[in-house]
């Protein structure tokens, strides 16, 4: 029983490292340091909200730019399941 509780416990310790290193990856990649977070912590939260805002605003324009071909092909095709199982089940 202690075994298991103790694979676990190791589990979730390498779980919260593996995680804090790839979140860690990303922060650092644009340019915020465990320093810089700590010494302005009000304008690091404006200063990620402010990323964040501009990633989506980045991807929004390429989400629309491909909705406009991915949508109109996605109905097609469930028109055209739709109107073969129509006939499939009338034919039975």
């Amino acid at each position: 029983m202690a075994s298991e509780t103790q694979n676990t416990v190791l589990s979730k310790i390498i779980k919260l490292a593996v995680a804090s290193l790839i979140v860690g990856f990303v922060v650092h990649f644009f340019g915020l340091t465990p320093e810089r977070v700590w010494e302005n912590l009000g304008e690091t939260v404006h200063a990620l909200w402010g990323i964040v805002q501009g990633f989506f605003t980045w991807a929004g324009d390429y989400i629309l730019t491909g909705a406009l071909i991915v949508v109109p092909i996605w109905a097609i095709v469930t028109v055209l399941k739709y109107v073969n199982n129509a006939i499939s089940n009338r034919k039975k």
